[in-house]
């Protein structure tokens, strides 16, 4: 095949897959144990192994390892999806959902199947990133951490424990949300629109408000390390305050001199503020 040909054959398969992968996760999480999981399940897979055979003749011609590139593509794309469904069910089975009660037994394991399968992606496609760089690295000095790169590094585990804190306060505090109101919150009010949804939905909304010198004597107090609620009100702030320093810090480093001042003025603002309320 020609590769203008491996590209769109490429691409169908793609949404194949995708589509396929749509069927199959509501298939788990609505129906799990019934044939519409194993049937959506076997053109899941059908849809992959197309896509692998796309991609392995694409890849031919390269000096790239082509089994090691094909196993960090089905594994990652296997993390992201096993966690997904993970989450999922763990967010139905929290405290917050619809009926107040744990999930059953058959979607306990599959939710248990599907923390399994992720972290055996993750490993995976560990292994095969090292498999493709360590050989490499001895070709090449060790770069080092710029100031430019520290920033993105802060700023993206400010995001990660902000979602993370979302998610811990979701399956503790959180309170369940009609399908109508998770499509309505996914709806802008204004403008032109168009969505489509495909599937079940479920949402869980939760909130808490507090302000600094709560958080300043649950610190000293130490409720912090013995409340689990205190933990996410904490992880969710270092998440907020990595994500604000690293957000504005970049513009800071990059960007022209008016941008530098005007991002070091919020950023010291922001500290006065913080400084002020703690007082």
């Amino acid at each position: 095949m020609t590769f203008p040909m491996l590209i769109v054959a490429l691409a169908v398969v793609s949404l194949l897959m995708v589509a396929a992968m749509v069927q199959f996760s509501a298939a788990i999480i609505d129906r799990p144990g019934t044939q519409a999981v194993t049937g959506w399940g076997v053109v899941y897979a059908g849809s992959w192994a197309a896509i692998l055979a796309v991609f392995a003749q694409l890849l031919e011609d390269t000096p790239a390892p082509v089994a090691t590139v094909l196993m960090l593509a089905v594994s990652g794309w296997g993390a992201i999806h096993a966690g997904w469904l993970w989450l999922v069910l763990g967010l139905m089975g929290s405290p917050a959902n619809a009926e107040g009660q744990p999930l059953p037994p058959d979607r306990t394991s599959t939710r248990s199947m599907a923390g399994r399968v992720c972290l055996l992606a993750v490993i995976v496609a560990a292994a095969a990133t090292a498999q493709l760089v360590l050989p490499r690295l001895h070709l090449m000095s060790m770069p080092r951490l710029t100031p430019l790169g520290a920033l993105i590094l802060v700023a993206a585990a400010g995001v990660l424990l902000l979602v993370a804190g979302g998610v811990r306060l979701a399956r503790s505090e959180g309170k369940p949300m009609t399908p109508d109101e998770v499509v309505r919150m996914n709806t802008p009010r204004r403008g032109f629109h168009v969505s489509t949804h495909v599937g079940p939905a479920y949402g869980i909304s939760g909130e808490r408000e507090v302000s600094l010198a709560q958080m300043r004597d649950a610190w000293r107090s130490g409720a912090w390390r013995t409340d689990p609620r205190w933990r996410t009100v904490f992880m969710m702030t270092v998440g907020a305050a990595l994500m604000l320093v690293g957000g504005f810090g970049i513009p800071i480093v990059v960007a022209p001199v008016p941008v530098k001042i005007l991002c070091a003025g919020a950023l010291l603002y922001v500290a006065f503020q913080v400084v002020r309320g703690l007082r």
